[in-house]
């Protein structure tokens, strides 16, 4: 691991692109970790949430780069004299690079994490881990609750065949799924960024005035951006929770795929329970599922093919759709989407077995 190591410093400082120097760290941070982990015995779950912290870094890095060659470039351009329209397409096109450029880092943590929770449920069923919970620092202060559509109903008869798939494809099939919201983050960003650098905005500016105001609204709006509808914050805080996110997603299906190979019939929603904690959170903590809730769920999930299929299998309700379904019990708190975390932006629910 050591000779890995060393092999990743040395390209890392051969390179000169600035990008490649970000995938170059990533791989370094992954490796020097699992190196760590080996040598202390540091268990899975610690390790996944070393995964969290690495790929919410990498990925507001990649965006950091990215926002920085956009915003120049459209000071460049409007700055010598080309239109605001040139240059809201030249930063159209560099920020439309940025998922292809995290999409790789991406997803190799995103695998490990499925292999890691694999492994954490296994453990936690034998009694090798006390528990299934961690906890990293969080900056994000507003926590996005969307009221989505109920889950369809699903064909009871599918509930097990949600398990079959192999490790490999299961967690191919997550980072497929993920990836949709890579795709979808400068998508969302992108009308905001137009409306920064709008012809009006810019007029009775010289040239050279123009161009500096174009590359700060640029940069400022690619930093933190508020969407109608959508989410609304600094790009540090989006990244940690769509990292948070996608985490919290491999490590609850792989977990919960443990469980029902292992045999294990119920499992409960648990959540650190402290300041932080939201009122979603609070209302489900201590929930008990049976697994087959869990595996329909889980096999809606998967069968989406568009990110509103995927929206109607694990929908994110208010607190006020939350509480009016808790009277009903597990049951209908699975059949609304509600067996599975995470609920909400940042959720910290995880499922640990019962009893």
């Amino acid at each position: 691991m050591a000779g890995t190591i060393e092999r990743i410093v040395c390209l890392a400082a051969q390179t000169e692109c600035t990008c490649c120097q970000y995938d170059l760290a990533a791989e370094y941070l992954r490796a020097y970790d699992n190196e760590v982990a080996k040598a202390a015995s540091v268990n899975e779950v610690i390790q996944i949430a070393r995964a969290e912290v690495r790929t919410r870094a990498f990925l507001l890095k990649k965006w950091q780069a990215r926002a920085g060659q956009a915003s120049k470039t459209a000071g460049s351009i409007v700055g010598g004299g080309g239109t605001v329209k040139q240059a809201s397409k030249a930063v159209d096109s560099i920020m439309g690079k940025w998922a292809n450029d995290v999409r790789g880092q991406y997803s190799k943590e995103l695998k490990l994490v499925w292999r890691l929770g694999r492994q954490a449920g296994k453990k936690r069923v034998a009694g090798k881990l006390k528990s299934l919970q961690y906890t990293t620092t969080n900056f994000t202060e507003d926590l996005v609750e969307v009221e989505k559509a109920p889950k369809p109903e699903k064909d009871a008869a599918e509930l097990h065949a949600t398990f079959e798939l192999s490790d490999t494809a299961a967690a191919e099939q997550l980072t497929r799924q993920e990836l949709i919201w890579i795709g979808e983050t400068y998508e969302g960003v992108a009308p905001v960024v137009r409306e920064a650098i709008a012809p009006k905005i810019l007029e009775g500016m010289t040239r050279a005035e123009a161009g500096e105001a174009a590359a700060k609204a640029v940069a400022g709006k690619l930093d933190a951006w508020a969407v109608p509808g959508g989410w609304s914050g600094s790009a540090a805080k989006y990244f940690e929770g769509l990292a948070a996110n996608a985490i919290t997603n491999a490590r609850v299906q792989s977990q919960l795929t443990s469980f029902a190979q292992l045999g294990v019939e119920q499992y409960e929603l648990v959540n650190p329970m402290d300041e932080r904690t939201t009122d979603i959170c609070a209302a489900l903590n201590g929930t008990v599922y049976t697994v087959d809730e869990g595996a329909e769920q889980l096999a809606a999930m998967r069968d989406a093919k568009t990110p509103e299929e995927y929206k109607a299998a694990a929908p994110w309700l208010s607190f006020g759709s939350v509480s009016g379904l808790l009277g009903g019990g597990s049951s209908a708190l699975a059949a609304a989407g509600l067996a599975l975390p995470p609920f909400h932006f940042r959720c910290r629910t995880t499922i640990d077995i019962y009893g």
